[in-house]
């Protein structure tokens, strides 16, 4: 699971994780919907509720989490080609981010 991409994740191993951030209540409903690391960054307050998230104190800590789990990829990939002299644009579905080395 830590070295793998967290959107490349399965739902088993979001599964686990939902374990370790203590949110494993909700582990059934990801489980019976075949949520992925990919489907996790993508999620609306529909889905949430969906998912049976309706605390709002619990979406938050998702949401932090997910966050987290995505800016460490960012970071990552910043350190891999941190030496090299050029620009890059990372794409995803909502945003574009250019980055310059």
């Amino acid at each position: 699971m830590k070295n793998k991409d967290f959107s490349s994740w399965s739902p088993g191993e979001i599964i686990d994780w939902l374990n370790l951030i203590g949110l494993a209540r909700y582990s059934k409903n990801f489980e019976v919907n075949c949520i992925s690391g990919y489907d996790l960054c993508y999620l609306t307050n529909e889905d949430f509720r969906a998912l049976g998230i309706q605390n709002i104190h619990d979406k938050n800590i998702l949401i932090k989490h997910i966050r987290t789990k995505t800016l460490e990829e960012c970071k990552i990939f910043y350190l891999i080609f941190k030496n090299s002299k050029i620009k890059f644009l990372f794409q995803s579905k909502r945003n574009n981010y250019s980055i310059r080395f």
